[in-house]
C-alpha cells in the first residue's frame, strides 16, 4: 500500500512523490500480496521526482531527476556482516525525440539513464547507466527497432564480501541489446530480442542470449 501525489506546474515542470510500505512480505506461495509490513524494521519507502517536459525544434523531450530512500533497518552491511538502517539512491533520465515519423517517414528517439547509490557498505549496485536509440515506422506502421547498451558497477564492499564467501563475481557487467517489435495485427505484436552480456556477474564468461515475446490484446 502507498500514497502517490503528482503536481503539474507551468512551463512543463512537474513533481511527483510517493510513500509505500517498506516490505511486500515473505516470498512464499501463501503470500497473496497482502502480507506486507510497515514501519519498524521494514520501514517506509519514499520516492521523489522532479521533471521537465519541453520541445526542442518542435520535437518532444523530457528530463527527470529523482531519488529513493527507505527507512528500513534490515539492509545487509557488507563491511560488518550485520544489518544497517536506511538506504537511498538517485537517478536521472533523459528521453528525446530526434526525428518525427510524420515528417521524415521514419521516426527516431534516444534515451539516457543513470543511477547512483552513495552508501558503499550496503550497495549491491553502486553505479548504473544505459543509453539507446529507437527507430519507429521503419518497415511497418508503429513498429520499433532499438539498440542499447547498459553498464552496471557493483559495490566494492558487496563484491569483496561475496568473493570471501566463496562465490566468484565480477565487479561490473555490460549488456548490448538489439530488439525489434513488429505489430503483425491490431491484436498481436511480436518482439525478438538479442543480448550480448560482457562479464556476466556470476560467471565472468561472456554470454549471448536470444528471446522472443508476444503481446496479445483481448
Amino acid at each position: 500500500p502507498g500514497v502517490l501525489l503528482h503536481l503539474d506546474f507551468e512551463e512543463g515542470f512537474f513533481f511527483q512523490t510517493a510513500v509505500y510500505a517498506g516490505d511486500l512480505g515473505p516470498e512464499q506461495t501463501s503470500n497473496k500480496g497482502f502480507d506486507w509490513r510497515m514501519g519498524g524494521g521494514a520501514g517506509y519507502a519514499w520516492f521523489g521526482e522532479l521533471g521537465y517536459a519541453y520541445e526542442l525544434s518542435g520535437l518532444e523531450g523530457v528530463f527527470k531527476f529523482g531519488g529513493y530512500y527507505s527507512t528500513g533497518e534490515e539492509f545487509t552491511n557488507f563491511q560488518t556482516g550485520g544489518l544497517s538502517s536506511g538506504f537511498g539512491s538517485f537517478y536521472a533520465i533523459l528521453d528525446q525525440r530526434i526525428l518525427d515519423a510524420e515528417e521524415n517517414g521514419i521516426g527516431l528517439s534516444g534515451f539516457l539513464r543513470a543511477g547512483y547509490a552513495p552508501e558503499q557498505e550496503t550497495s549491491v549496485v553502486r553505479y548504473y547507466g544505459d543509453a539507446g536509440l529507437v527507430l519507429d515506422n521503419l518497415f511497418l506502421e508503429d513498429d520499433a527497432m532499438g539498440l542499447a547498451v547498459s553498464y552496471t558497477n557493483f559495490g566494492s564492499d558487496y563484491v569483496t564480501a561475496t568473493r570471501v564467501g566463496g562465490t566468484p563475481v565480477t565487479s561490473s557487467e555490460t549488456i548490448i541489446e538489439f530488439t525489434y517489435q513488429a505489430p503483425l495485427f491490431g491484436w498481436l505484436a511480436v518482439q525478438p530480442d538479442l543480448q550480448y552480456i560482457i562479464d556476466p556477474h556470476f560467471s565472468g564468461r561472456d554470454a549471448f542470449v536470444a528471446g522472443i515475446r508476444a503481446e496479445v490484446l483481448f
